[in-house]
């Protein structure tokens, strides 16, 4: 998982699976790594993960279309 950078944090899953969707949809290897509590749903975050050569070009994309 060396490879593989957090690149979207939140405690939702569903807003996690947007983003992952975002990023491949515009040619980027994207995976979440689900770091919610599974008794706790309230404690824990989903994170959106990408190749670390394509970090750079995943960030600008959700700043682009999150930060408009």
């Amino acid at each position: 998982m060396s490879d593989w950078v957090p690149v979207f944090r939140t405690g939702d899953n569903l807003k996690a699976e947007l983003v992952k969707t975002f990023l491949i949809d515009e040619g980027i290897n994207a995976i979440i790594v689900n770091k919610i509590d599974s008794a706790y749903p309230i404690f824990g975050m989903a994170e959106v993960h990408c190749r670390r050569d394509q970090v750079v070009l995943a960030i600008n994309l959700l700043e682009n279309k999150y930060h408009e």
